[in-house]
């Protein structure tokens, strides 16, 4: 790890502090307090600090620019949480990158100005606070705030026994698509020696996982002998689908992204159900088995909105194999 990286990480962890105050009250309106302990690893550091956040040395800027883009990543990652089918138009992405690039140089201003970690804190506290207003502002203007479809977390087994994969035929490497913040697939596979990576848009500790989207994720042909996505990208290419302004064309080319990653004779899994792609898959290049959940309990009102827009039902799991 190089320096600009260990001075990244207690920066993050201030950050998340904000987005988790956000996350925890939607209408954040009060005051904001930031934990001593990473002001005091920052202040500790505070020349390597004051140059990182000075983007005059084309190794600052890139840090810096590296930096930013994590920090936005993790307000991505917050709004989703609240409600995983958001999106963010451009306007707000431009507007979200302006007050990561704000609340930097107020950190930066802060470090430069104070004599203690203490000191450093209450300088930077009234633009944290004003930040977080300003995130709740921005989430409030995306989505309802009273509407929050969370984003759950599931155990390996169950997200193993769900997509019908068995171990013993699962071809390495494996990429789980939207790991979640356990990472709980990553790990149980890692403990069985399959080599396994993951990513999502929150910053997980686990071994091989990666801070990243699906639509920047550096997908590479034949890459991967198996890619999973439990209730994450084919959730949300479904939604775009059924969405009057939906973006389904940038998902279906993105599904194409992630087929071609997958080698020969490898699985991309997946749940729910794509049937309006599916069915245009090419049959000499790819074999689609669908693996119906009948044992499942059915909303019937979210049955008729499949009814209507698919023509079908997409609850199942789909085992899309690359010849």
């Amino acid at each position: 790890m190089n320096h600009a990286q260990d001075l990244s990480l207690p920066i993050e962890r201030l950050y998340t502090e904000l987005v988790d105050a956000v996350a925890s009250d939607s209408r954040f309106e009060g005051q904001f307090t930031s934990n001593l302990k990473w002001a005091e690893s920052l202040f500790a550091q505070r020349e390597a600090l004051l140059n990182l956040l000075t983007a005059g040395r084309p190794s600052s800027k890139q840090a810096l620019t590296r930096l930013n883009s994590r920090l936005m990543l993790q307000s991505r990652w917050l709004f989703q949480r609240l409600n995983q089918f958001i999106v963010l138009s451009e306007r707000d992405l431009r507007r979200l990158e302006v007050l990561v690039s704000d609340w930097l140089e107020a950190l930066r201003g802060a470090v430069l100005e104070a004599k203690s970690a203490v000191e450093c804190l209450e300088l930077l506290e009234p633009f944290s606070a004003r930040h977080v207003r300003e995130l709740a502002t921005l989430l409030a203007r995306s989505a309802h705030p009273d509407i929050r479809i969370r984003s759950e977390e599931y155990s390996a087994e169950t997200q193993l026994e769900v997509l019908r994969l068995q171990t013993t035929t699962l071809a390495p490497p494996v990429l789980d698509i939207g790991c979640g913040r356990d990472a709980a697939l990553v790990k149980w596979f890692r403990s069985k020696n399959i080599n396994a990576v993951g990513f999502d848009l929150f910053d997980s500790a686990t071994l091989g996982c990666l801070l990243a989207d699906w639509f920047e994720f550096p997908f590479m042909p034949e890459q991967f002998g198996t890619v999973i996505a439990h209730l994450s990208f084919s959730l949300h290419f479904l939604h775009q689908h059924l969405r009057p302004d939906g973006d389904a064309k940038r998902y279906a080319l993105q599904y194409m992204t992630i087929l071609r990653s997958v080698k020969h004779g490898g699985c991309f899994a997946y749940t729910p159900g794509l049937p309006f792609i599916e069915g245009l898959l090419p049959s000499d290049q790819y074999t689609v088995m669908k693996y119906e959940m009948d044992s499942l309990p059915i909303d019937e009102q979210a049955m008729g909105i499949f009814a209507q827009g698919l023509g079908e039902s997409p609850i199942y799991a789909c085992h899309v194999v690359r010849r």
